[in-house]
């Protein structure tokens, strides 16, 4: 059976070349044997020389004490205990020892004392120190950093992910997401390239691949992702580093280029109008469509970039010098615009061309020249028939105005000649009538009335034709006119008249105007006396007067609360001989707003009506302007 003795022996060989201090205790906690590293240990940091026999506990600090007690009982009920301890030695350094505590058996596996190794551990204690500091910096500047960073083992289960990453793929925290398989965050239709990448990497090789990844609020972003393999400490490839970098607006950017590119291509050929491009030696760079196909239909050829633009066997000389010279004029860095005649050529009809010249520079000089043709033959014809139209117009203006200028004379003869018979009947008549009236029957007296009176409308009617017919013949003198003198004219000149009515006349705004005076006095004349003629029974004429200006016209409003115009009836009045009522409910021939109407048409002016039946007219006409500016 061994002893503590026997152990001591047996210890004592297997401690000689062990760097660890070694003490061996028996169950009263009495040193029983050590070695010399445990010697040296104790010597160093307490000052003094360890002595068999005597108690660990006094080789223990006092701070300590119960804590040592407490691990050897432990000990000696079968436990092993692990300890580490800081002691600073005596040059102020704190060194770290791990304390480790076993049972010491006998052969009958009773526990007869505690096995007691010490080791120093401060360099390691000290290497894990840098490696955690190291690793806290590294952790630090990966956390900052703004793309994600994240680790995934071969199956695709994250092991880390920085903040950025997280923020990414919308995770609280990496608690959130770790040991997940990351396959789940990419887009279905990026899964097959997100593995392919992976794959690579987790077989050594590195590799780059874009994709679409859906967070976990369903957020999509488009990421661009660089991965690497890492190895473990035997040098096997375990899982995949990566470092992947929002690109989301990059891609929007691109597809917008994208789509402005393909929209501005879809934009150039869908124009009839031709687009190229030249290099200096006159080679096509670059063309739409529509020039594609205009030289295809005079030539047979698909011209194609490279190809020589002086098609000297396709065309005349004297045609190919002609653009040969325009080309050369636009490489001197002239900018220009030129109509081009096509003769018919090729079996191809005439064509005119509106041709844009242009020199294209780069960063350093001119490289060549970009042409713009739109083809104006439609244009040139439309000119040319509008010209003829303009001289058939011009000759028919002419015809016309003399034809109008002999019947303008026409109608002034003729009203102006039937004044005198007209004249002659109304005074045989009369005569006829103060001679035998007391002879006549009244059947005969009623007969003489109604040619008298028929006699006299007739010479009203041709009066007033004449008077129509005189304007726009007479000199038509313009010059300022203060529309309020002019009211107080019509209402000297109307006195009897507006006194009789009880008429009242009100002005307001009036201003001085540009006209011929003695057209628009005749105008407002007209108006003024219409509106009391046809004013309503037991009713007083009310008339305002007034007048607006307009960046183009003066415009004047005669208002009246007479009996009114039915809509109707609003193109008809202004019409030559068109009366509204029989000559029995009011006297008229139905010439005055006609009149009115030309007089307005020669001021460049409109006249028109608004009314309501029972409430009253709004007459409206207006004077350009322009009269006075001539």
């Amino acid at each position: 059976m061994d002893t503590l003795e026997d152990l001591e022996t047996k210890i004592s060989l297997l401690m000689i070349n062990t760097e660890e201090s070694f003490v061996l205790i028996d169950l009263n906690l009495n040193i029983v044997a050590f070695n010399d590293q445990f010697k040296n240990l104790y010597f160093k940091f307490f000052g003094k020389e360890v002595i068999k026999g005597e108690s660990i506990l006094d080789y223990a600090r006092t701070d300590r004490l119960g804590l040592v007690k407490e691990i050897y009982q432990n000990v000696f009920d079968g436990k092993i205990q692990e300890s580490e301890i800081q002691v600073p030695n005596p040059n102020g350094l704190v060194q770290t020892y791990f304390i480790r505590y076993k049972p010491a058996y006998n052969e009958k596996g009773n526990i007869i004392g505690a096995f007691v190794t010490t080791t120093d551990i401060s360099e390691r204690k000290n290497t894990e120190k840098k490696l955690i500091q190291n690793e806290e910096r590294l952790r630090t500047i990966i956390d900052n950093e703004p793309e994600c960073v994240k680790v995934v083992d071969k199956y695709g289960n994250l092991l880390d992910m920085n903040y950025a990453g997280l923020k990414m793929i919308e995770a609280e925290n990496l608690e959130q997401v770790k040991n997940k398989n990351v396959i789940d965050l990419i887009h279905p239709l990026d899964k097959k390239i997100y593995l392919d990448t992976h794959k690579q990497a987790c077989l050594g090789n590195k590799g780059i691949a874009r994709f679409r990844i859906i967070g976990l609020k369903n957020r999509e972003l488009w990421m661009e992702m660089h991965c690497v393999p890492l190895q473990n400490a035997e040098g096997k490839i375990y899982a995949a580093l990566s470092v992947t970098r929002d690109i989301t607006k990059q891609i929007k950017a691109e597809k917008e280029k994208e789509f402005e590119r393909i929209d501005k291509e879809a934009l150039i050929n869908s124009t009839r109008d031709s687009m190229w491009s030249v290099s200096k030696d006159f080679k096509l760079i670059a063309a739409n469509n529509a020039f594609v196909n205009a030289l295809r239909n005079a030539t047979g050829i698909t011209i194609k970039p490279g190809d020589n633009l002086l098609l000297n066997e396709y065309f005349p000389d004297e045609f190919i010098s002609f653009w040969e010279k325009q080309y050369r004029r636009t490489l001197k860095g002239e900018s220009y615009n030129e109509e081009i005649y096509f003769p018919p050529m090729n079996g191809q009809s005439e064509q005119w061309l509106d041709v844009s010249f242009n020199p294209i520079y780069n960063e350093v000089e001119l490289t060549g020249l970009a042409c713009y043709g739109r083809d104006i033959t439609q244009t040139k014809k439309n000119e040319q028939r509008l010209l003829q139209l303009n001289e058939e117009i011009k000759r028919k203006v002419e015809e016309l105005a003399i034809s109008n200028k002999e019947l303008e004379q026409f109608a002034y003869i003729a009203s102006h000649d039937l004044q005198e018979p007209l004249r002659m009947i109304t005074s045989f008549l009369s005569q006829l009538e103060k001679k035998y009236k007391e002879k006549l029957d009244e059947k005969a007296q009623q007969y003489i009335y109604f040619a008298v009176d028929g006699a006299n409308r007739m010479r009203k009617i041709i009066s007033d034709l004449l008077e129509y017919s005189r304007v726009g013949r007479q000199n038509f003198k313009i010059a300022p006119v203060s529309l309020e003198e002019l009211l107080e004219e019509i209402k000297i000149l109307n006195q009897i008249t507006i006194e009789e009515k009880k008429a009242e006349i009100q002005t307001k705004n009036l201003t001085t105007i540009v006209c011929s005076k003695t057209s628009i006095l005749q105008v407002f004349q007209n108006l003024i006396g219409n509106a009391i003629k046809y004013h309503r029974e037991n009713t007083i004429p009310k008339i305002e007067i007034s007048a607006k200006e307009t960046d183009f016209f003066w415009e004047i409003i005669v208002s009246d609360n007479g009996i009114g115009i039915n809509p109707e009836y609003f193109e008809k009045i202004f019409v030559l001989f068109q009366r509204l009522h029989t000559k029995e409910e009011y006297s008229g021939t139905g010439i005055g707003l006609a009149i009115c109407k030309k007089i307005i048409e020669t001021h460049q002016g409109n006249i028109w009506v608004e009314s309501e039946i029972g409430v009253g007219s709004k007459f409206h006409f207006t004077i350009s302007k322009k009269l006075g500016t001539n």
